[in-house]
């Protein structure tokens, strides 16, 4: 399998614009983006050294696993979402070493993350973990985007996050140099962050340093959100003592000179 050519690439970048927008046509951009990419010739098998990346006995049943999740998708779903079947579909996807597999899975989280109105089951939750800590881009950015979604909506319990073991690659993507993933990321934290228990457990785990860092992005949206998570942390007296060890207070006393009045808000509340 190859890597995605500069116009699938482009497929999936207005995909997420179209995502960030909440656009009214958005399950229609999500079958067409599919659609486009499964289509691409930038898939198909072109050398033996690429045949070769993958044992024989387990490039096929991914690539069926693929295909039929794809059509399913393109149809509107011939079977539950968030049936056994699917949730089979998933993990194969998902675990895959393949990257554009796993992007069929992500792309799928990104889709039912608009319209879902139960709880996500945990066990897709432990989906996540894989697409977060994979190494491609594309796949971190639809992941993060949908958990945020996620999040917002109710659909997965804060607590579930932090007790899935999650919080510790969506602190790894504080680390990425891609201003969508430290975004997405930041805003995860953000609101994670609402409980004692969580934000003592964000602290503990490290996500102090790296928001400190993002505060002074030159991003203004990474800003905000890194900014916004770190009132929710001062939220909790231990982790105040915890940001002045840390040394957060120059920081925070040099961002009250940022023009950005969200940014001024956040710190004069804390």
């Amino acid at each position: 399998m190859g890597q995605l050519c500069a116009k699938c690439a482009q497929f999936l970048y207005d995909l997420l614009l179209s995502m960030k927008t909440l656009s009214s046509n958005l399950v229609q951009n999500v079958k067409e983006c599919l659609a486009q990419i499964r289509d691409c010739s930038c898939l198909k098998q072109t050398k033996f050294e690429s045949r070769q990346l993958y044992k024989p006995t387990r490039q096929r049943p991914e690539e069926v696993i693929a295909q039929e999740f794809l059509q399913h998708i393109e149809r509107g779903f011939e079977i539950p979402p968030l049936g056994e079947v699917s949730l089979s579909a998933l993990k194969t996807l998902a675990f895959s070493e393949n990257s554009n597999l796993q992007q069929s899975a992500s792309l799928f989280y990104l889709h039912i993350s608009q319209y879902l109105n139960i709880q996500l089951p945990t066990e897709h939750l432990e989906i996540y973990y894989a697409l977060l800590k994979t190494s491609d881009l594309d796949v971190q950015r639809i992941s993060s985007l949908s958990l945020v979604t996620f999040l917002l909506k109710g659909n997965v319990p804060k607590e579930h996050v932090i007790q899935l073991d999650l919080l510790e690659p969506i602190l790894e993507l504080l680390e990425s140099n891609d201003p969508m993933v430290q975004c997405n990321s930041c805003a995860c934290i953000m609101i994670l962050a609402v409980s004692d228990t969580n934000r003592e457990a964000i602290a503990s785990a490290g996500g102090v340093v790296p928001l400190l860092t993002l505060s002074k992005s030159y991003d203004p949206r990474v800003q905000q959100y890194a900014v916004g998570a770190i009132f929710n942390l001062t939220q909790s007296e231990w982790v105040q003592q915890f940001l002045c060890r840390q040394g957060a207070i120059p920081v925070l006393t040099l961002l009250l000179e940022s023009s950005d009045s969200e940014v001024q808000v956040n710190l004069t509340l804390e």
